[in-house]
């Protein structure tokens, strides 16, 4: 029997094979390689050798990467920014391996961690100053006269005239408070007669018999969903302030409110769903349930953005009891065209193929970009290649909104600008991804950006698609901000009551309209509107619309941004 030559015979039991073979245990690995050495297989024995080796730093550096991953994430910067002293020094170290010994294996490709970081650039020196405050905040006038002593001349004893003020201004605070409407109904009768009795109507209540008033219902909405106070902080507050009142109250009354805001919630889904561009994502919402032996699931909800020419207008948010893809083919039913741009969960790619055949996938560059800048955090320089061009990609449409351009001129100009950067990142990565640990975190980074290469591309010949979906997770943070508070949702329908909230809310913001004054309006309106009655007219963009025609949209109607 010759080296590497030896063949079993019919009656000997198959033998394991490599990647059988666990490299932690090594009493299976040491009788494997003693059986091919017994045999004469001295270059296998060697090769498996290798090759378990290899499997292991390859084991070892993925979870490596992992804890790293986990370590920034408990302590690390949020940011994704890198400086261009830090991109451009991993560029030279990237092109010198290449053009000397290219490392064929990303754990060779790792950053010396010896190796000082480069100074960061000097940054402008900036004088210390004071930002102006609001004009449209009002004012009190606080004049300081001149001491008596000094009012008169010296020189002649006359009396001093104001040459005028100086003034500064100073930020105060009052306390909120709460206040008692007393509603009294006039009662008449004929005296003479002692008959004819009548009364004023009853006065209109947001919520039939409750003692809550427009504006302390829309306070404690707006601090609920999107100041994140948990019901049982509010109660503390109320106390405060000398009112005593039970978590549960306020739990009826935010239902209460939901139950109001549903046609307008609605409403808003139904433009979302008429605009060709729609952006979409979801984030995790834990929810009490009795049936599961934890006591508590994870829900989810979903958000989808419309875009009008371009313009983030119609946000519309939907809660659904799992991650399966029933939740959102039942929101999207029948829409089988335009443009979905949503990230790289697994039911997309699905119901576009089944369900919702005829609707454009369109991928998020950030995503991508957020790959790689993770594998360049796991130490892997020549990610900094892929990060720099998707960099570029940015930077063209940085332009487009600094010269204001509209959708078909942001499109010529992604086709001149952005088409030659893609081409070159899409060589840069069919020339490493067969080269490529896929477990590794580059490989990982070159796994997403070549399933989603297709759906990436849509942007560049459509100018209503952004190249990210960030403006749907900006809106969707303020959950993942709450539920930190609030930690949970008490039941399902206080989940589905929590997405109809942040669906009207998330219009305001985006309409530049302040919540509390558009709630104080609206719920009382609501509460009298008849059964099947039209709400177009009380949508947020038509409100401040329909407010500013009539003069009457005060500064304390808008957010700051639209004031």
């Amino acid at each position: 029997m010759t080296n590497g030559a030896s063949q079993q015979s019919p009656t000997q039991p198959a033998e394991a094979t490599p990647a059988e073979i666990d490299p932690s245990n090594l009493a299976a690995v040491r009788e494997f390689l003693a059986d091919m050495l017994a045999q004469g297989r001295h270059d296998e024995a060697l090769d498996q050798v290798i090759n378990l080796l290899l499997q292991v730093l390859a084991d070892n550096t993925a979870k490596a990467e992992h804890i790293a991953k986990l370590v920034k994430a408990l302590y690390g910067r949020k940011s994704e920014k890198i400086s261009p002293a830090q991109l451009e020094l991993f560029l030279q170290q990237a092109a010198a391996e290449e053009a000397g010994q290219a490392p064929t294996d990303p754990e060779a490709d790792h950053v010396d961690e010896e190796a000082p970081p480069p100074k960061p650039e000097p940054r402008e020196q900036r004088r210390p100053g004071r930002n102006a405050l609001p004009a449209n905040l009002p004012r009190e006038r606080i004049v300081l006269k001149v001491p008596e002593a000094l009012r008169k001349c010296l020189l002649c004893g006359l009396d001093k005239t104001c040459m005028g003020h100086e003034v500064s201004e100073v930020l105060n605070f009052r306390p909120a408070s709460l206040y008692v409407e007393q509603i009294e109904r006039e009662k008449l009768a004929c005296r003479p007669c002692q008959e004819g009795v009548v009364i004023a109507p009853a006065a209109h209540k947001v919520i039939d018999g409750g003692m809550a008033g427009a504006g302390l219902l829309a306070h404690i909405t707006v601090s609920k969903y999107l100041d994140h106070q948990p019901l049982y902080r509010l109660v503390q507050i109320l106390s405060r302030w000398g009112v005593e009142m039970a978590e549960s109250t306020l739990g009826s009354w935010i239902a209460a409110v939901s139950r109001l805001l549903q046609p307008l919630a609605d409403a808003i889904a139904a433009k979302a769903l008429g605009c060709r561009v729609l952006g979409a994502d979801d984030t995790g919402m834990k929810v009490l349930d009795n049936d599961d032996e934890r006591g508590i699931k994870r829900g989810h909800i979903w958000m989808y953005l419309g875009y009008e020419y371009g313009v983030a207008t119609w946000p519309a948010f939907t809660y659904t009891i799992d991650w399966a893809k029933t939740g959102p083919a039942a929101f999207l039913a029948g829409r089988t065209s335009g443009i979905l741009q949503c990230d790289g969960y697994k039911g997309w790619p699905s119901l576009a193929k089944n369900e919702l055949v005829g609707l454009i996938l369109a991928g998020c560059w950030a995503h991508s970009r957020r790959k790689f800048v993770e594998a360049i955090e796991a130490g892997i320089k020549s990610a900094a290649t892929a990060v720099k061009l998707i960099g570029q990609l940015y930077r063209i449409e940085q332009q487009a909104r600094d010269d204001k351009l509209d959708c078909d001129a942001r499109r010529q100009l992604r086709q001149l600008l952005a088409v030659p950067v893609l081409a070159e990142l899409k060589k840069w990565k069919d020339e490493r991804i067969g080269k490529t640990t896929p477990k590794s975190a580059l490989g990982q980074a070159l796994g997403y950006l070549h399933n989603q290469w297709d759906a990436l591309q849509v942007y560049v010949d459509d100018g209503e698609v952004p190249i990210d979906n960030n403006l749907v997770e900006n809106k969707i943070r303020p959950i993942a901000l709450g539920r930190r508070n609030y930690l949970f949702c008490g039941s399902d329908a206080g989940a589905e009551r929590a997405a109809t909230i942040y669906t009207v809310l998330a219009t305001c913001k985006l309409a530049g309209v302040e919540p509390w004054a558009y709630l104080n309006d609206v719920l009382p309106r609501l509460a009298r509107l008849p059964e099947g009655g039209g709400v177009a007219d009380l949508l947020p963009v038509a409100w401040k619309a329909a407010r500013t025609a009539q003069g009457a949209l005060g500064p304390g109607d808008l957010t700051a941004e639209a004031a």
